[in-house]
């Protein structure tokens, strides 16, 4: 089995900061888009970084409505 190109996963799946994700969600929202599963998975992959994820969602769902 091939490796999935990073450019799709990408497209499917974007990560990064909650300004990187607002932005790539505002031109979906602005296509059409208005319902959205958000999957936060920074709190798996570090403790650490579990502390940020509220706020970041919170971030999200107050700056796309």
């Amino acid at each position: 089995m091939e490796t999935v190109p990073v450019e799709l996963t990408e497209k499917v799946m974007p990560w990064g900061t909650p300004d990187d994700i607002i932005s790539y969600l505002s031109d979906m929202r602005d296509a059409g888009l208005d319902h959205v599963q958000l999957s936060p998975v920074s709190a798996i992959m570090n403790k650490d970084l579990a502390r940020f994820t509220p706020r970041a969602i919170w971030t999200l769902v107050t700056t796309l409505r």
